[in-house]
């Protein structure tokens, strides 16, 4: 029979004795959430800059733009404006397109201005999704000349 008594003395493990304990791990979004992390200017690795025609990066999960053949689908630069539905979105030219990462030209035409990124797809991993899935990203994005 064994002897259930405690040890006689007790260290507790390193992150306990500090008074501040650091701040749990973030963990990773699930597999099945379609999100946009980071726009990045391919050339200077500026995030959120937009140069005509010049190449962008987008990295996220689940963001590839399928089936290539539908209307409506790809990724779009509305122009922002607070309080207005914008009546016009520009379609940009897509170089590379798979599940983490888009690599698109900013169109040479585009005005100046702030654009909020969309992507419409009906990409879940595995099938189509019945209807279209609009991925904003975050944060607004600028155009801004070379």
């Amino acid at each position: 029979m064994m002897d259930n008594k405690k040890p006689e003395f007790y260290v507790p493990p390193p992150e306990l004795e500090m008074d501040n304990p650091p701040p749990p791990k973030q963990l990773p979004a699930p597999p099945h959430i379609a999100f946009v992390d980071t726009v990045t200017d391919v050339l200077t690795g500026r995030a959120d800059v937009l140069i005509p025609g010049r190449e962008v990066c987008i990295k996220g999960s689940l963001i590839k733009v399928t089936p290539d053949d539908e209307p409506g689908l790809g990724v779009f630069l509305v122009p922002y404006a607070k309080d207005e539905e914008p009546d016009i979105a520009f379609l940009v030219e897509l170089v590379e397109n798979v599940r983490h990462m888009i690599k698109f030209l900013v169109p040479e035409d585009l005005p100046k201005g702030k654009y909020l990124l969309r992507i419409v797809t009906r990409y879940s991993g595995t099938n189509f999704l019945k209807y279209q899935r609009f991925i904003d990203y975050k944060n607004i994005v600028s155009c801004k000349a070379d």
